[in-house]
């Protein structure tokens, strides 16, 4: 065979690899951009009406998160779901002591908040909140020993902290914190498992969010 043959099909074996390996680089990508998280700690949109309820959540369907992409900002709401790991609810005495352990305080809309223990004010900043993932959202501490929710659901209002980005480490910290004492998986609200790699990106996320919105904080800091 002639050194040019040689060298033709030396040429086609080349541009067949360097084919071959375009393809699968743009697989992996389109495979990566799948797996990309969006704005994981989203919001739906049955939550919004409940600012027009003195601020509280009793009517918001919790156990009704469509799965549909929301946007943060339309809501003002950050939020993660937790659900048992077994069929088991998360049941009344074990969720009381969980949540008190963690800080959280309960207040006359009957969920529970977690407070800037740093705020001395008569009022102090609620840094995130949490209720059950049932139609009323409502935790009944009367009856907390028949109580039993299928589910929990974590939420801040973003545009209300002073410092967010604190604000939402410490969130996650406790999220974490309460799905080991309960037994229980945290979700975004189109249902995708809470995993270090999307944590670390919401974070990204969110101090961006931060960054383009020094006017809160700064609106917050001067009426103090």
């Amino acid at each position: 065979m002639s050194t040019a043959k040689l060298m033709q099909n030396l040429l086609l074996v080349i541009i067949f690899i360097v084919i071959v390996l375009l393809i699968r680089s743009k697989k992996k990508q389109s495979s990566l951009s799948k797996q990309e998280p969006t704005l994981g700690a989203c919001v739906a949109n049955n939550l919004a009406k409940s600012d027009a309820q003195n601020d509280g959540l009793a009517n918001a369907e919790f156990s009704k998160f469509p799965d549909a992409s929301f946007e943060m900002i339309d809501s003002g709401l950050i939020l993660f779901k937790i659900k048992p790991i077994d069929a088991r609810p998360f049941m009344g005495y074990e969720l009381l002591q969980s949540l008190l352990s963690l800080g959280f305080v309960y207040d006359e809309t009957k969920i529970f908040n977690r407070y800037d223990e740093e705020d001395a004010t008569k009022t102090p900043q609620v840094l995130f909140s949490l209720a059950a993932a049932t139609e009323s959202g409502t935790i009944e501490l009367n009856d907390i020993g028949g109580f039993a929710a299928p589910g929990l659901v974590l939420f801040m209002r973003y545009k209300e902290q002073k410092h967010l980005s604190l604000s939402f480490d410490l969130m996650i910290e406790v999220l974490k914190q309460l799905t080991d004492y309960l037994g229980g998986v945290a979700y975004d609200c189109k249902g995708n498992q809470l995993t270090p790699f999307l944590i670390a990106e919401l974070q990204k996320k969110v101090a961006v969010l931060e960054e383009n919105n020094h006017y809160t904080s700064d609106l917050v800091d001067d009426n103090i």
